[in-house]
C-alpha cells in the first residue's frame, strides 16, 4: 500500500492555472468551494460581530467604581430589580420599550412582581441614587453616575462593562430578582479579557490573576457563603455562567454576549460562546432524554 502521509499534493485551479494551496489529501472543486465559502461566511460573521460590539445602541455602559462603591447598600433583590431593568435604557437613560416610556405597569411585568412592590422598590433605588423619576404618571431614568447609553465622552479613562440589551432581555428573563442581583453585583469583577470573576479585572498578566472562588465573592458582596453557592449553581444551571475546574482552580465565566468590555471579537469570546452553546445543547439533551423516561414510565 503506497505510504502518503509525507506527500503533499498541489489543487490547481484549471481556468488560471494557478496553486490553490497544497494538501495531503484530495480534494475536489466542489470540496475547496465549500471551504471557500465557510471561510467567507466566518469572516463575516466576524465583521458584523465587530460592529455590533462598537453600536452604542446595543448595550449600556456600567461604570465599575461607582457600582463598586454603591453595592453594600444594595440588597440583592433591589440589585435584581436594577439588573433587570437595565437592558430597557434608552438615549438619556430614559426606561423605554418600543419608544414609549416604561410605567410602574410595565416594570412590574419586566421584574415579575405586583405594582405595590414594584412601586416601593424604584422608590428604594431612587433614595439609593440608581434612579430618578419624573412626571405623573412617573416616568424613570437611570443614573448616568453608574450606567450610560450616551457616547462616555469625558469619562473615556474611566472603566466599565458593556450590558448588550438584546441577549440581557433573553438571560434576565430566566432569573429571579435575586439571581439577577447577583449578577448585578459581579459587573465590578468581570475580568475585561478574559470573562472570568476576578479581584483585579483590570490586569493584563495572567500570572497575576485574583480569580474568585465563590467565598471571595460572597465576602465581596456581603452575601452569605452557603447561600450565594445555591445562587451561583441556579445562574449555571440558566447558563449565565461556566465554571471550569483546572489544576484545582475554579474559573467562573460570565456569557460573553450578556458583558463585554472590549471593542472588537476575540478569540477568546468565540470559544467561550461556543462552550455556552454546548453546554445549552447538552442540558436540553438531558431535558429531553428525562421526558422521554418519564413517558415512559407514566405509560
Amino acid at each position: 500500500m503506497l505510504n502518503t502521509e509525507d506527500k503533499k499534493l498541489k489543487v490547481i485551479n484549471t481556468q488560471t492555472g494557478e496553486i490553490e494551496c497544497e494538501t495531503n489529501y484530495v480534494i475536489t472543486e466542489e470540496q475547496l468551494r465549500e471551504r471557500k465559502e465557510r471561510e467567507a461566511k466566518g469572516r463575516e460573521v466576524h465583521r458584523e460581530r465587530n460592529e455590533y460590539y462598537k453600536d452604542p445602541r446595543k448595550f449600556v455602559i456600567n461604570f465599575i467604581e461607582p457600582i463598586r462603591e454603591v453595592m453594600h447598600d444594595l440588597t440583592l433583590t433591589q440589585a435584581g430589580v436594577m439588573m433587570k431593568v437595565l437592558p430597557y435604557t434608552q438615549k438619556y437613560g430614559k426606561l423605554k420599550s418600543n419608544g414609549k416610556p416604561l410605567t410602574i405597569k410595565d416594570i412590574s411585568k419586566v421584574i415579575k412582581r405586583a405594582e405595590k412592590a414594584t412601586r416601593r422598590s424604584l422608590a428604594e433605588l431612587e433614595d439609593i441614587g440608581l434612579i430618578v423619576s419624573e412626571g405623573r404618571p412617573k416616568t424613570y431614568t437611570v443614573n448616568p453616575l453608574y450606567h450610560l447609553t450616551n457616547k462616555v465622552k469625558d469619562r473615556k479613562n474611566a472603566r466599565f462593562v458593556k450590558l448588550y440589551k438584546s441577549k440581557a432581555k433573553e438571560l434576565l428573563d430566566r432569573l429571579s430578582l435575586v439571581e439577577a442581583g447577583l449578577v448585578y453585583k459581579m459587573i465590578p469583577y468581570f475580568h475585561y479579557e478574559t470573562f472570568i470573576l476576578c479581584g483585579n479585572p483590570n490586569e493584563d498578566n495572567p500570572e497575576l490573576y485574583e480569580e474568585l472562588g465563590q467565598n471571595d465573592l460572597a465576602r465581596l458582596i456581603g452575601y452569605d457563603e452557603e447561600e450565594l453557592k445555591k445562587l451561583m449553581r441556579r445562574l449555571r444551571t440558566k447558563g449565565i455562567i461556566l465554571q471550569t475546574d483546572s489544576s484545582y482552580i475554579k474559573s467562573h465565566y460570565v456569557h460573553p454576549d450578556l458583558f463585554y468590555r472590549m471593542d472588537r471579537e476575540t478569540e477568546k469570546a468565540k470559544q467561550l460562546r461556543d462552550m455556552f452553546e454546548s453546554n445549552e445543547l447538552r442540558k436540553q439533551a438531558r431535558r429531553a432524554r428525562r421526558g422521554r423516561k418519564n413517558a415512559t414510565n407514566t405509560d
